[in-house]
């Protein structure tokens, strides 16, 4: 009889797995879910930066986690490793956020400048599955991968109708426009309008001018009309930083056009 009890008892706990199986969680590694700056992405060269930076961290999940009380993969943050110019610190902290600025001022250079954050966290609890029974193991205490924010520095580019040709910083700076020359190669427009005769460009350092097309004058090639002048020396970021050896091209008309001209100016 105590058989074929035992028996049935294991029969009857075959067919309840077979009815009821054990469920396992799903398991999510912990994360920095945003990481954002209060700067535009891409500036002039020399410009001084103080970013500041928001992190959140995701612990994950262990979902559903059937016993235990904790549905989170990771333990609490224990602290926010910042890197980059300005900004090598760490905050300890067991909050999921953390918002400041960088310990110092930085002014951009040419290209990338990069800041980083990587969240250091505590262990994790035993993942459990639908019979109460261990699931894989606690998450050991460890770090997130680094998250980075890049700002990039490029320089301005000036040109536009003028009155005199410049002479220094100030006046190429003064020019009536401006843009971030953002590549080598690069084709934008200058306006000439109906007053002026004369019409200068001022490109970064090593950028030349390889090509001018009038749009309004049935595409005429007028590269050999923008005559190279010479360099001045032009300071960056916004006019207070290092000076810069900008190369200079003029264009000079006997009368102002009787309506604005579009210029198509290719660099190389």
């Amino acid at each position: 009889n105590n058989w074929i009890s035992i028996n049935r008892k294991t029969a009857n706990q075959i067919l309840e797995n077979l009815l009821v199986p054990t469920l396992n969680p799903t398991l999510t590694a912990p994360s920095i879910s945003s990481f954002s700056q209060n700067l535009s992405t891409t500036q002039e060269v020399g410009v001084s930066v103080t970013p500041t930076f928001t992190t959140n961290f995701s612990r994950g999940s262990i979902s559903p986690q059937y016993t235990s009380a904790s549905p989170f993969r990771s333990g609490t943050p224990t602290k926010y490793v910042y890197s980059g110019s300005g900004n090598v610190r760490q905050v300890d902290s067991t909050s999921t956020s953390n918002s400041s600025a960088a310990t110092g001022a930085t002014a951009l250079v040419e290209g990338s400048n990069t800041w980083g954050v990587y969240v250091a966290y505590s262990a994790g609890v035993q993942p459990k599955n639908s019979a109460g029974g261990d699931f894989s193991s606690p998450l050991a205490s460890g770090a997130t991968s680094v998250s980075n924010t890049t700002i990039t520095g490029r320089f301005l580019r000036f040109y536009g109708p003028t009155a005199s040709s410049p002479t220094d910083s100030a006046t190429v700076r003064a020019l009536p426009s401006s843009a971030l020359q953002t590549a080598n190669v690069m084709t934008f427009t200058l306006n000439t309008g109906n007053v002026e005769t004369k019409f200068v460009v001022a490109l970064p350092p090593g950028r030349t001018i390889t090509s001018v097309f009038d749009t309004d004058a049935a595409n005429a090639n007028i590269t050999s009309s923008y005559v190279f002048t010479g360099t001045i020396n032009v300071n960056d970021g916004g006019g207070s930083g290092t000076p810069r050896t900008y190369n200079i091209y003029e264009l000079n008309l006997g009368a102002p056009y009787s309506s604005s001209h579009a210029h198509s100016i290719t660099t190389a």
